[in-house]
């Protein structure tokens, strides 16, 4: 399943337990705060154990407890932890 959004509406995500979302090159066009609600927002929609791939500049100061960073520093990549309640 493949599914565009309109990032300006993060609180309105197509979808929910995405395996894989990629997201670059497209967040530095916002304001750091609206970037982090953004991440945030896609965070939400990963199922345990999905990834979520952005661009390497794009996670500045972004942090988030439902996520943890990928241990390969080749890609800017994003691991959803199954106990995750909320963001953060």
């Amino acid at each position: 399943c493949f599914a565009y959004h309109n990032l300006n509406g993060p609180e309105k995500l197509p979808i929910n337990n995405a395996d894989v979302i990629f997201c670059l090159n497209v967040l530095p066009y916002f304001r750091s705060d609206r970037s982090h609600m953004i991440l945030d927002g896609l965070a939400k929609c990963l199922k345990p154990g999905g990834l979520m791939v952005v661009g390497h500049s794009e996670t500045q100061g972004w942090v988030n407890r439902m996520v943890t960073r990928s241990d390969d520093r080749e890609v800017n990549a994003y691991i959803k932890t199954a106990s995750a309640q909320a963001g953060g």
